[in-house]
């Protein structure tokens, strides 16, 4: 697959996208060709297409970081309504381990839009599942955001104790950027 990609400055976008075609033709769970569909399914406007390979794409590679960029690429051209149903059919269609991540993703995604008590609720729910520190976190900055400061260090201070390396990426998350010089937070970063 990447042999194919360098051919693509020689050989044109159309044969490369007709020999990712055929790739998925004999193997229709190849990552690397789901990749690059999906992108040229988006460049391209066919939602349905980019929607119905990254399903496929989804259910086995859910925890890699350029699928769930693309599930959010993805996401961000439907409507709200539509983006909604479609984690609803993801969800119904992949297995139990993949669903907290596609949760996980939709909290990414309402917090993206705009609607952050959305995204906190989401995020909330899935810390009663199974707590994990990037839930905790997220929560915080949306608090933040929020100008809920006590709120937004405490839920900080938790995802500090869930996984303590976070404390750097806090520390340079413009986000965040307003309690960079509050005692309480230089506190809990150190």
């Amino acid at each position: 697959m990447d042999l194919l990609f360098e051919d693509i400055s020689q050989s044109g976008e159309a044969k490369f996208i007709d020999t990712v075609k055929t790739i998925l033709i004999y193997d229709p769970d190849s990552p690397n060709a789901l990749i690059y569909i999906i992108q040229f399914y988006l460049k391209e406007g066919d939602l349905t297409n980019a929607l119905n390979s990254l399903k496929r794409l989804f259910a086995n590679y859910y925890s890699e970081g350029i699928v769930i960029q693309l599930l959010l690429d993805t996401f961000s051209n439907l409507t709200k309504q539509d983006a909604l149903k479609e984690f609803e059919l993801f969800k119904q269609q992949i297995k139990p381990e993949a669903q907290y991540q596609l949760g996980y993703c939709k909290g990414l995604y309402l917090k993206g839009i705009g609607d952050r008590q959305s995204a906190f609720e989401v995020f909330e729910n899935l810390n009663k599942i199974q707590p994990f520190s990037w839930n905790y976190y997220r929560m915080a900055i949306m608090s933040n955001l929020e100008n809920r400061t006590a709120e937004c260090l405490q839920l900080l201070n938790k995802a500090f104790e869930l996984e303590p390396q976070i404390k750097m990426d806090a520390k340079r998350y413009p986000e965040l950027q307003n309690l960079w010089e509050n005692e309480e937070f230089i506190g809990i970063t150190k």
